[in-house]
């Protein structure tokens, strides 16, 4: 495996202690950086937009760089694709896609009318609400219970991002379309899929299936996060792209 610089990118809701130390093993002799996008973590005073803040990371890289991303995080991480950064020269995407909303007409839980229900729900009750949205993220792994019992534990509400940007996040989500960024490139691009996602199901990536330097691989009993009980896994699939 080169050395590479890599940036791992969180996805909605979680920050980057979403890794639980998947960025220690997979970056040990690589430069890593947990990204926090703004409104996160240790970045929660910083109020530029989630576009704007991805393109100025990406476009400011100086040596070859790889994104690791997850969930909406993938869908961030294709803004990496553009030519005005070219020192992104691979992109790992985990449980996401190019267009999060709407584009296979699969019954999964990220469609256009459970976005306004969650934004609805915030409001209304935000604890019950972000509870909820913690179990779906386990929901499917034969170790649901613990990775539930560790989730929680990990992650106190008060830590979370404040409801206006958690739904300004849910409208980037309904908004931002890689496909075309997808079919064009030339960057090398892994998409790891969980066959146990409640959220997003099993993805088909048909239309890109005849690009060479778009890769596949499917986790099979992982859930939509896979960081806690399947990090071998992942490790294992991600090293071998790397």
């Amino acid at each position: 495996m080169s050395k590479h610089k890599i940036l791992f990118l969180h996805g909605w809701l979680f920050d980057s202690r979403i890794w639980f130390g998947l960025d220690r093993i997979i970056s040990e002799g690589n430069q890593s950086v947990l990204v926090d996008l703004p409104g996160y973590g240790k970045n929660k005073e910083n109020n530029s937009t989630l576009v704007s803040y991805c393109r100025k990371i990406f476009s400011s890289q100086l040596s070859p760089t790889v994104i690791i991303s997850w969930s909406f995080g993938g869908t961030l991480a294709l803004l990496g694709l553009s030519r005005y950064c070219p020192n992104i020269e691979k992109i790992v995407i985990i449980n996401s896609h190019p267009l999060l909303i709407g584009n296979n007409g699969l019954d999964d839980s990220i469609n256009l009318k459970s976005i306004e229900n969650i934004k609805y729900n915030l409001v209304s009750n935000r604890e019950q609400t972000l509870k909820k949205f913690f179990f779906e993220c386990i929901k499917g792994s034969p170790h649901e219970m613990n990775d539930y019992k560790l989730l929680i534990k990990s992650f106190e509400l008060s830590t979370l991002p404040n409801n206006d940007t958690l739904i300004k996040g849910l409208d980037n989500i309904s908004n931002i379309n890689s496909h075309e960024a997808l079919r064009d490139t030339q960057k090398e691009v892994l998409f790891i899929s969980s066959k146990k996602d409640s959220l997003l199901g099993e993805r088909s990536y048909s239309e890109f299936k005849n690009k060479k330097n778009i890769k596949f691989s499917f986790l099979k009993n992982a859930p939509h996060i896979p960081f806690i009980s399947f990090k071998k896994e992942i490790i294992d699939v991600v090293n071998k792209f790397l």
